[in-house]
């Protein structure tokens, strides 16, 4: 960044290095003339007035431009370390507004917003600043100036920024913002280095007019001849010839070919306020003159600013409608057309043997489809009568407690006289005693009938409940204790089953 303000300079006393090659565009004998006549009559056009340009650079000094044309916004760096009146940024505010009593300034009528996020090259601190900081941190910077700018009413943004880094985010939104508000942007398409790299940035952004300074024969040369740049950013080349800024200070290079294109479009601005930034680039590259061989070049763009015809030439694109005056000679009546009427129109392409042999195979498709699913609803049918005219399908379920039905009343008393009262549900139709495992001794509807069975066993052994006459009873623990297996004395039989007929007795010397 600090060669970049060194090839702006401000004259004799601030910078004079050595003379490098030709350009190698060079205009004809006699441009400088031409260019300052072109200017003269701009000025007659309109002079800037109405128009706010905003300086991104680094700080003017409101008290050497006078008049109070000067605004001065944030500043996104340190305090200023030198005096402001010898910075850059004052010697372009009096280039494009003038200075009392110093220079006339190219739109002498605009006002200027100045916005401060670089230091100066005569600054103690701006080798620091531009060597330790990086080219995303003065995007940063560069982009909270634009944004700022474009939101306090700029209709023109000057910056001398150019990073060959890609575009941060908030670099690409802050320019999008300008250019959607009409504001238009101009910075200098500095040269680039080594052929990888052919794109600067703002520059290289839409929207954004990127200034190639040239010497204009005729004209005071600048005393650092630039030569050989190349920039796919250039639109437009201007004069890099040296011209008084203020007292003492001068301007060349980059500082006056970007002031020529910044005060031109002030003028185009204050005469079409709501012109875009595109149509304001389509003016400046119609109206340039010397035109290189082939129309363009990345170190000339399409020619020389012409700010007369660029004026011109901005009113007659503002003036472009976008549809022809209805009855004019050029006009095509709503109803007009050539030829025979064209009647309905179908969007459907003809109909030929193709589309028939398409319609035919989604036919077919559809009558497999159809037979396909009366096939899956018969098999379902097969199946479900199957399931309705076959054995049911035994489930499993467990047994679940319940007091005896009273055909089993018998049983369940017998249980009552042996197992107590915690034995009296136990029986259950269909299973088997578990304390009895010989068949003669099953309990159940076979061999017990009704009470007449019950008549036939003892009277249990052990009471039903404890006895509240004996003269000790165990008195209950509150302790737990796990319950004892239960036990059940054998009933005594009758020898023979009682639906068995008693088989008569025999003597040892009996016959059989």
């Amino acid at each position: 960044m600090i060669s970049l303000l060194l090839l702006l300079g401000m004259g004799a006393t601030a910078f004079a290095p050595a003379a490098s090659a030709a350009p190698v565009y060079s205009p004809p004998s006699g441009a400088w003339a031409r260019f300052a006549s072109d200017l003269d009559a701009a000025q007659g056009l309109a002079n800037g007035s109405g128009v706010t340009i905003a300086l991104v650079s680094t700080g003017v000094d409101p008290a050497v431009i006078g008049g109070g044309k000067v605004t001065t916004g944030p500043n996104y760096i340190f305090k200023p370390q030198a005096t402001e009146s010898l910075m850059l940024g004052t010697q372009f505010a009096a280039f494009l507004v003038g200075a009392h009593g110093q220079s006339a300034g190219i739109a002498p009528g605009a006002r200027i917003l100045s916005l401060r996020t670089e230091p100066d090259s005569t600054e103690p601190g701006a080798r620091a600043f531009f060597t330790n900081g990086s080219d995303l941190d003065e995007q940063a910077l560069e982009a909270k100036a634009i944004r700022y700018a474009a939101g306090h009413g700029a209709q023109v943004i000057l910056t001398d920024f150019g990073s060959a880094s890609q575009p941060t985010t908030d670099l690409l939104s802050a320019v999008s913002y300008a250019v959607s508000r009409n504001v238009v942007i101009v910075t200098g398409a500095f040269p680039v280095s080594g052929a990888s790299s052919q794109y600067l940035y703002p520059e290289g952004l839409p929207g954004v007019i990127g200034v190639v300074p040239v010497t204009l024969p005729g004209g005071t040369p600048p005393q650092a001849t630039l030569g050989g740049q190349h920039n796919n950013s250039v639109l437009i080349s201007a004069p890099a010839n040296e011209v008084p800024a203020s007292l003492n200070f001068t301007l060349l290079n980059f500082g006056t070919a970007m002031g020529f294109v910044t005060g031109t479009v002030a003028l185009i601005k204050q005469r079409y306020p709501h012109i875009s930034p595109a149509l304001v680039a389509r003016a400046l590259a119609m109206s340039a003159r010397y035109h290189p061989r082939g129309g363009y070049s990345t170190s000339a763009g399409f020619g020389v600013l012409d700010p007369y015809n660029a004026i011109l030439d901005a009113g007659k694109l503002t003036s472009l409608a976008g549809t022809a005056p209805a009855g004019g000679s050029r006009a095509v009546t709503a109803g007009g057309h050539f030829g025979k009427p064209p009647g309905v129109t179908s969007a459907l392409p003809p109909i030929g043997r193709a589309a028939y042999l398409y319609w035919g195979l989604i036919a077919l498709g559809g009558v497999l489809l159809l037979s396909d699913l009366a096939l899956v609803v018969r098999r379902r049918r097969r199946r479900s009568r199957a399931r309705r005219g076959g054995a049911p399908q035994f489930v499993p379920q467990a047994p679940v407690p319940h007091a005896p039905g009273p055909q089993y009343a018998a049983q369940a008393q017998v249980a009552q006289q042996y197992g107590g009262p915690q034995y009296a549900g136990q029986p259950y139709a269909g299973q088997q005693d578990p304390w009895q495992q010989d068949p003669w001794q099953q309990v159940g509807s076979r061999y017990l009938e009704s009470t007449q069975s019950a008549a036939q066993y003892p009277a249990a052994q052990y009471p039903a409940a404890p006895n509240p006459a004996a003269p000790y009873q165990e008195r209950p623990s509150f302790s737990p204790r796990p319950a004892p297996p239960p036990t059940r004395p054998q009933p005594v039989l009758p020898e023979t089953p009682p639906d068995k007929p008693p088989e008569p007795k025999r003597g040892w010397f009996d016959p059989r």
